[in-house]
């Protein structure tokens, strides 16, 4: 027979208190003593007493449970590939669960795609609050504020942050370093390979930090060695396929390292070597550039450590909705390995 579970009025009993100071207990509630916070606490122990989640959460009107919003920007992406294919999503989730969960609080994954709604998602879980990744911020934003819900962007640079916290990096700075390495390598036809490049979005900042090297080295012109594709491995591969017919390209900038890792595998199956035939530099330092042969060079970001400040800013925020809003703006620097070498080295090409 299964031993009955002990209830509040049970643990009220043992410990020589009322129901409401075991409530105010478990709440956090200031209203008791200490000493008779760790009484009841004691009872608790000694009980096995364990409380109903469902219960405690409809009470005090919170599920503890945040959201979080990867953005889908490719037509046939999809969140599982997401979190599969580029690393940079599974970092950034990982500091995220790590944050929430020594704060009491649990996760939800979401994809979506700009202009798509949340609100039923939001409101069917009961969310109290949920950080999103990226631009778009129109439709979310309103909706989360209709609903009374605290919102907390990441990579955000549209209007979206003049009303929510955003914690982003120096993606300007970031492309400015990658470019200006190549150039001290002796490098100057150097191609940028690219997602697109929106008005307000990081990769545009990227290649502004790109673009101002170039000019800085005197290459005034440079679209002609932009190439766009889809931000994936396989985005990456075609533009290594295209960059086969352009010998006079020496080096690459990718915007994301699965980008770049795609190039080299473009290059390894034409019989390329990196870096002898083409040096390449990377954006996110994601642990794959470790594994990779040789090691790709890449703009380190804190990716993980930006997980971990988004749930901290919405943690905040839920709990105190007057808490000013967080910006916080993360300085890059550039993690040099293997795959860059310097022209002059390969015979002057």
């Amino acid at each position: 027979m299964m031993e009955k579970r002990a209830t509040l009025r049970d643990i009220a009993k043992a410990a020589g208190v009322s129901v409401a100071s075991v409530s105010n207990a478990i709440n956090g509630v200031d209203k008791i003593s200490e000493e008779t916070r760790e009484r009841i606490y004691q009872v608790m122990q000694d009980m096995d007493y364990q409380q109903n989640l469902v219960a405690r959460t409809l009470s005090r009107g919170v599920s503890e449970m945040i959201g979080l919003l990867l953005p889908i920007t490719e037509e046939d992406s999809s969140t599982s590939l997401l979190l599969r294919d580029n690393p940079f999503y599974g970092e950034i989730v990982s500091g995220a669960e790590y944050e929430a969960s020594a704060l009491g609080y649990d996760i939800l994954i979401k994809g979506i795609r700009p202009g798509e709604s949340c609100r039923d998602w939001v409101c069917k879980r009961n969310l109290d609050g949920a950080i999103f990744i990226g631009n778009y911020t129109d439709l979310i934003s309103e909706e989360m504020q209709s609903l009374g819900k605290q919102l907390v962007l990441v990579d955000c640079y549209d209007k979206g942050t003049q009303v929510h916290s955003n914690i982003g990096i120096d993606d300007e700075n970031g492309g400015y370093l990658a470019t200006k390495y190549l150039l001290e390598n002796e490098h100057k036809r150097i191609a940028l390979a690219s997602s697109s490049i929106i008005v307000d979005g990081p990769i545009r900042r990227r290649y502004l930090g790109y673009k101002k090297a170039m000019n800085e080295a005197g290459i005034a012109d440079v679209e002609d060695l932009v190439f766009h594709d889809a931000l994936s491995f396989d985005g990456g591969y075609r533009i290594g396929r295209r960059l086969l017919g352009r010998p006079d390209i020496t080096a690459v900038f990718a915007v994301g390292d699965i980008m770049a890792f795609g190039i080299m595998k473009a290059m390894y199956t034409a019989g390329k070597q990196i870096p002898d035939d083409l040096s390449i530099v990377g954006f996110d330092n994601t642990k794959g550039c470790e594994f990779s042969m040789p090691a790709l060079t890449s703009v380190d970001q804190p990716v993980y450590d930006r997980g971990r400040m988004a749930v901290q800013a919405l943690v905040s925020a839920i709990r105190d909705e007057k808490c000013s809003l967080t910006r916080r703006t993360l300085p890059v620097s550039l993690e040099i390995r293997s795959s860059v070498a310097p022209l002059l080295a390969k015979g002057g090409m």
